[in-house]
């Protein structure tokens, strides 16, 4: 039995409160069983202002 799992499950999660202003990221890591050219460089971090460029 994970003691780990228990623990985070009696934990409360913080209010919209405690999160303003703060910066929440969401990640999914996908399974090995799809390698393709797509997803090859995943997990790379992109600067945002690369992204408006013209």
């Amino acid at each position: 039995m994970d003691i780990n799992t228990n623990s985070d499950k009696n934990r409360s999660l913080p209010s919209p409160n405690d999160l303003r202003g703060k910066i929440i990221i969401k990640s999914k890591k996908l399974p090995p069983c799809f390698p393709n050219e797509n997803n090859k460089e995943y997990g790379e971090i992109i600067d945002d202002a690369d992204c408006y460029e013209v």
